[in-house]
């Protein structure tokens, strides 16, 4: 394997490893947490424009600072028609960041568009290392800045996204950084993202077998926690783990003729309960197995289906005969409009 070809494939792959664990971390809230992803998404930044630095000449990477812009010109001559020799490489002094970063940008057309993304995470993470000044928020955007970067990078390195991120995260960067996905979509990437987490965690150091049928336990036995007021659950496919999650649709009375409501328990001729047709007021969802939760608007930005609310067939709210009673009472002057035969027996 040639010299370039090594360098490139080392420093991808540790590109790789710090940004997917970086990824990983989106969501989290503790200092230490929140200054690990920084650190290591500033460190996947700086090894993926090594590795295109070190396509041009892995000599580049090793330039003493404070040289003048025509030595690495003539390295990069000299190189391209070299071999470079391994423990020579490793004898030399690092470049600082900087040139490499002036270096992948002659590389690369247009990264100077993304100067700001570049550093965004720089300062990030050189705020982490050399004081320890945590900045708990803004993890996310300083994160999308970095996929954003790769994106452009991996092209260039002839890496695909899916072998860079893994398949798992593949579709969770592409919501990070489409500009015209919107917080809310972006939100509900993240969430999807920590759900997927939680289920690897859960599954990790079992067998498949058993995983997968913890995984049904969870599901058949559904969610112990319910929010208030009428409603109906609806099973649909989970947007993060593939098991049944629950879509609680949010219900009120829908009753635009007296003549909808159905008197039913019969006891001696007389009714004692009425059914009352319901409409849909909003849906949301949430998950038994990888406990993912998405309200209304969430819904309506990520899963269009889900929130389409005429697509629930409600059933009808058994109610008392005292609110059958209290019903009725605003059409007692129009006695035309007053259910009648079988309805009041």
């Amino acid at each position: 394997m040639g010299t370039k070809k090594a360098f490139r494939k080392h420093l991808v792959r540790a590109s790789s490893e710090m940004a997917c664990l970086a990824l990983d971390a989106v969501a989290a809230e503790e200092r230490a947490d929140v200054a690990s992803a920084a650190v290591r998404a500033g460190m996947a930044m700086e090894f993926a424009l090594r590795a295109v630095v070190a396509t041009v000449s892995p000599a580049l990477l090793f330039v003493p600072r404070g040289l003048k812009p025509t030595t690495p010109a003539a390295m990069v001559h000299a190189h391209r028609t070299a071999t470079v020799s391994v423990e020579w490489l490793s004898a030399q002094t690092s470049t600082d960041m900087s040139l490499v970063r002036g270096l992948a940008a002659a590389t690369v057309g247009g990264l100077t568009d993304y100067n700001d993304d570049i550093e965004r995470v720089v300062k990030r993470r050189d705020a982490v290392v050399h004081m320890y000044a945590v900045e708990t928020d803004g993890l996310r955007e300083s994160l999308t800045s970095l996929a954003r970067v790769i994106g452009v990078l991996l092209p260039h390195l002839k890496v695909t996204g899916e072998k860079f991120w893994g398949s798992g995260r593949l579709a969770f960067v592409s919501e990070l950084i489409d500009e015209r996905a919107g917080a809310v979509r972006a939100d509900v990437a993240v969430k999807v993202r920590e759900a997927q987490l939680r289920v690897e965690a859960a599954s990790s150091g079992i067998l498949r077998a058993d995983a997968r049928h913890l995984m049904s336990v969870l599901e058949d036995q559904g969610s112990v926690f319910f929010p208030p007021g009428p409603l109906e659950v609806f099973r649909e496919d989970c947007p993060a783990c593939g098991f049944q999650a629950e879509v609680l649709v949010k219900t009120e009375d829908d009753i635009d003729n007296p003549d909808d409501l159905e008197l039913v328990d019969w006891e001696n001729d007389v009714p004692t309960a009425v059914l009352i047709p319901q409409a849909p007021l909003s849906a949301r969802l949430q998950c038994p197995v990888c406990r993912l939760a998405l309200g209304y608007v969430e819904l309506q930005e990520t899963q269009p289906g889900l929130a389409d609310l005429m697509r629930y067939e409600l059933a009808p709210r058994r109610g008392t005969m005292q609110e059958y009673d209290e019903i009725l009472w605003p059409y007692q002057d129009q006695p035309g409009r007053i259910p009648h035969g079988p309805h009041v027996g």
